[in-house]
């Protein structure tokens, strides 16, 4: 997805009043509808997009290496600055999605980059922090072909 004329402008200005967040939201089955998904912005004040409001949170997205045998994985270290966090670390016993996106300050609604949909696995969390892995489903170890050919299922070929 090509960027905004006003995105390019900002990034290759010297002076700019731009000023780029990070979306992210948290979501599983497990959650309670009233904090489902879980919505945090990279930024020191909360922001409302649409109907929804994005927490202000520190997070850190170490992006994954590009070793070419490995499917590639993130880390993710969100700060625990709200009591729905914790909580949600203690509800979900299965892997979270977890969606984020750039976009620009004076255009919130308008995603210049992403969406990025990741799972968090291996989650871990202590009064400061909230640690995970972010990865993509390992596509590499499923069956080929995924369907059994038998006069059952598909009969035309029998």
């Amino acid at each position: 997805m090509p960027l905004t004329v006003a995105a390019l402008k900002a990034m290759f200005s010297q002076e700019t009043k731009e000023i780029p967040l990070i979306f992210m939201e948290i979501s599983h089955v497990d959650l309670p509808p009233a904090d489902n998904p879980i919505r945090l912005v990279y930024d020191s004040v909360d922001h409302v997009v649409g109907e929804y409001t994005y927490l202000r949170c520190y997070f850190d997205i170490d992006l994954p290496s590009d070793e070419g045998d490995a499917p590639p994985t993130c880390k993710l270290q969100v700060d625990n600055v709200d009591q729905k966090i914790i909580e949600a670390c203690r509800i979900i016993q299965s892997p979270a999605t977890v969606t984020f996106w750039v976009s620009l300050a004076s255009s919130e609604d308008l995603k210049e980059a992403g969406p990025f949909e990741m799972t968090l696995k291996g989650v871990d969390a202590d009064a400061l922090h909230v640690r995970g892995d972010l990865g993509y489903e390992n596509i590499f170890n499923e069956p080929v072909p995924g369907d059994s050919f038998t006069p059952a299922t598909h009969p035309g070929l029998f």
